[in-house]
C-alpha cells in the first residue's frame, strides 16, 4: 500500500479503515484487538476504492464507510458486522456521489 493519507476507526472500536494515496486507491482494512489495540489485517482486504482516495469515514452507526476520492465523488460500503470486510451496497454498484 501506498502513503496513508486518512484513517478512521467505526464506533463500537472494532475495525479500522486506512486510506492510501497511490496509484494503488484502495482501502485497508483491520480488526482491533480490544485488549492490547494491535491490528490484523482483515483477509479480504484491501478495498478498491475510486482514484486517489483521501478522506475516509464511518457513519455513526458502524454500518456504512464512505471515501472521498480525488476528482470521483464519494464511495459508499456496506461494513460487515461480524469480520469488518467492505460491500458495496446493491442498490449503489458502481454509483459515487458529490462529483
Amino acid at each position: 500500500m501506498g502513503a496513508a493519507v486518512a484513517v478512521t476507526v467505526e464506533p463500537m472500536g472494532r475495525f479500522a479503515y486506512v486510506a492510501a494515496s497511490d496509484a494503488t486507491a484502495v482501502v485497508k482494512a483491520y480488526s482491533i484487538d480490544p485488549t492490547f489495540g494491535t491490528l490484523s489485517q482483515i483477509p479480504s482486504s484491501p478495498f478498491a476504492t475510486g482514484n486517489i482516495p483521501f478522506s475516509v469515514a464511518s457513519d455513526m452507526s458502524g454500518k456504512f464507510l464512505y471515501v472521498a476520492g480525488q476528482g470521483d465523488g464519494v464511495s459508499a460500503y456496506t461494513i460487515n458486522s461480524a469480520g469488518g470486510a467492505l460491500t458495496v451496497p446493491t442498490e449503489n454498484a458502481n454509483q459515487t456521489y458529490a462529483r
